[in-house]
């Protein structure tokens, strides 16, 4: 009896030593042996054999936050002669439910006592929705020359909880110089590999009463993460490309009676999009930081827009020779760095 209640404490220390807390965010950085985000992570793969503490089903299936889990690939970070055996734990942070069944991709910080920590946003996620981060693991795509950018193209489904594939889409990138570079979507994710460094936009457009948006960020001899996400639209126009952090664009209607439009979304490629929009009269209102003024200018489009219930997908793009203009303050490298040079443009 003596022998068995030892026994039992070995297996439940063994259990216990390999806890890892299971959750992802909006880290955007592909798992990838290279990085340094990375480099003190133990990554592997597990299936979920147990669902430990309070279960409960959605769409057929039994979720919880904590999970018996057996490994099964091990990348780096975890020894051979660590327990096959692993706890996952949704944590609190983020408030991950696991699967029953389901085999997760789990990168983890090891701490203190040969323990786990996957908590916060560490990238661990089902493997089936994992695909960024098992091409980046290859290696090979992230090597020099240049960088690369590996996407998932999404867009949500009617009940707004979940997020479904966009397969076999075209995508256009442009850099910072305007340099097109074109790739398309598998029926997983979508590739660019060995690309200048740099950051690239993607264009905006799609179809009518629908757009994309997303970007991405390269640098040399990494793989960068891009999610695409298609949504839908009512009304569409452009501002100058790169501004978009400091600008806000809102449809004003001239009667408090009218409803209120909430501000639009501005793309990296400058195109801004009203996803819905209440039939009425509305003035088309560019609001932009005079950054270092702490002062903000207000530039009104020279048309009224008019919104019917027949009238959707409507694109505004005027001349910008026709705007009024907006003094914009910036600072420019002197020679003598006490002496910065203001320029107004």
């Amino acid at each position: 009896m003596l022998m068995r209640r030892a026994l039992l404490l070995v297996v439940f220390v063994s259990l216990a030593s390999s806890l890892a807390h299971a959750c992802s965010c909006s880290n955007p950085v592909p798992i990838q042996s290279n990085s340094r985000r990375y480099a003190g992570s133990a990554v592997f793969t597990a299936r979920v054999v147990q669902l430990l503490g309070t279960a409960h089903a959605r769409n057929g299936k039994r979720y919880a936050q904590r999970a018996l889990a057996v490994v099964q690939r091990r990348y780096w970070g975890l020894p051979w002669y660590w327990p096959k055996v692993v706890v996952l734990d949704g944590g609190f942070l983020c408030n991950i439910e696991l699967s029953d069944g389901d085999e997760y991709l789990v990168s983890g910080r090891r701490g203190l006592y040969g323990m786990l920590d996957v908590g916060g946003c560490s990238r661990t996620q089902p493997l089936k929705t994992a695909q960024i981060d098992v091409r980046a693991l290859d290696g090979s795509r992230c090597a020099a020359p240049g960088g690369a950018i590996i996407g998932r193209v999404t867009q949500s489904n009617q009940n707004q909880q979940e997020e479904s594939p966009v397969r076999n889409t075209a995508l256009t990138f442009r850099d910072w110089n305007g340099a097109v570079y074109r790739t398309q979507s598998d029926q997983e994710v979508f590739e660019m590999l060995h690309l200048p460094a740099g950051p690239y936009a993607l264009d905006s457009r799609f179809a009518s009463g629908q757009y994309l948006f997303g970007g991405g960020e390269v640098t040399v001899g990494m793989c960068s993460g891009s999610l695409a996400h298609l949504n839908p639209y009512a009304v569409t126009g452009k501002i100058i490309p790169g501004i978009d952090q400091y600008t806000r664009v809102d449809l004003i209607g001239p009667h408090e009676e009218l409803p209120r439009v909430k501000s639009a979304v501005i793309a990296p490629d400058g195109r801004f999009y009203f996803e819905t929009v209440p039939p009425g009269e509305y003035d088309l209102v560019a609001t932009v930081d005079l950054v270092g003024r702490n002062q903000w200018a207000k530039i009104k489009y020279p048309v009224r827009v008019r919104i019917s219930d027949q009238s959707r997908n409507e694109s505004f793009d005027f001349d910008p020779n026709l705007l009024p203009l907006t003094p914009i303050p910036v600072i420019v490298n002197s020679p003598d760095p006490s002496h910065p040079i203001p320029i107004e443009i």
